[in-house]
């Protein structure tokens, strides 16, 4: 039984490849075991066996994984230091972005991502739940990436929201003209004056971890990707979006005021109320504060009235007393007893 389970699981792997890649592109050894395991199931589970029994990763020296890594990742910082389209964020935009730029071969595209793990938050869906909705006609994209899901009518839902995430990864990154630079981060923009005014020109980047000790332990200098197009796609949580915004204004490259009045007026209405609500609660408290030593004062007061009142009549009483002994020895002084 464990031999039959065996040799079903690599007939269906083999004949898996034979349809992804076609028979034409199958490899010689692939074939040769694809062969055996349908000439001879039981020798060819029990080799299989033998092999894993006897398996040994193949020998490699350090320094060779230092240098093939090195290397690779050098040459693909040479290749994209000018490219066609510069993506900042590698989230659920700035991936679909890239998917369909992929689309056209004479297309070069460049994805930068400031984490370490590209994808956003969209690996989860909303407060860390895993399942995806999807409105519709949404939908003809996960059908396009071959994603499943549950169709509820006027939306979908996608079992866990990192199908969705890992399968569009998967595409992007299988492109030969995309390339993603995780752990960098985007700095500052490349603008260049043009005849018909200021354009973007590309993008200032550094390491992530440079980036967020600037103030701290690190002063190293940036480098430039030059590219034609800047996308920015930073979602909520990348500040670079406002920040080129405001970096155009300031150099002209965007109207004054256009698309940022609006904004600034909210955020000083906001800011007024946070101030009032604020300073209400400053003099409320004051008030709480002031009653409550008033309170505390006329009851120190109550007290003190009473303490008083009561030595007050004591002395009275004491008064009396003494005048009766007084009374009592001039009696006894002029009237005799017996």
């Amino acid at each position: 039984m464990f031999a039959q389970r065996t040799l079903s699981r690599c007939l269906s792997t083999a004949s898996q490849q034979v349809s992804r890649r076609g028979k034409s592109s199958l490899s010689l050894r692939a074939s040769t075991q694809l062969a055996s395991a349908q000439a001879d199931p039981v020798a060819y589970v029990s080799s299989q066996l033998a092999y894993f029994d006897e398996f040994k990763f193949a020998p490699i020296r350090e320094s060779t994984v230092s240098r093939e890594m090195t290397s690779r990742y050098m040459g693909d910082m040479l290749e994209h230091a000018e490219t066609d389209v510069v993506i900042i964020g590698a989230g659920s935009a700035g991936l679909s972005c890239a998917y369909e730029l992929s689309k056209h071969p004479g297309v070069k595209v460049t994805i930068i991502e400031q984490s370490v793990a590209p994808g956003g938050g969209c690996w989860l869906g909303g407060q860390l739940f895993s399942a995806m909705v999807i409105r519709k006609p949404a939908h003809e994209f996960l059908d396009e990436l071959d994603v499943p899901y549950d169709d509820k009518g006027d939306y979908v839902v996608v079992k866990h929201a990192s199908l969705f995430m890992s399968s569009i990864l998967r595409q992007v990154l299988l492109s030969d003209q995309v390339k993603l630079f995780n752990a960098v981060a985007v700095e500052d923009l490349l603008v260049r004056q043009g005849p018909d005014g200021v354009f973007v020109r590309g993008v200032v980047t550094n390491w992530s971890l440079v980036t967020q000790n600037h103030d701290t332990q690190s002063c190293m200098d940036p480098q430039v990707m030059e590219a034609k197009v800047v996308v920015s796609c930073t979602g909520h949580d990348g500040p670079m979006g406002a920040t080129s915004a405001k970096r155009l204004e300031s150099i002209g490259a965007l109207p004054a005021g256009r698309g940022w009045a609006k904004p600034r007026l909210k955020l000083w209405l906001l800011l007024c109320v946070f101030l009032l609500t604020r300073l209400c609660i400053i003099i409320g408290c004051f008030v709480g504060c002031l009653v409550v030593v008033c309170c505390r004062l006329f009851v120190s007061y109550q007290q003190h009235y009473q303490a008083t009142a009561l030595n007050h009549s004591f002395v009275k009483a004491i008064m009396f007393c003494r005048r009766a002994q007084y009374s009592l020895q001039v009696c006894q002084e002029w009237v005799p007893w017996t």
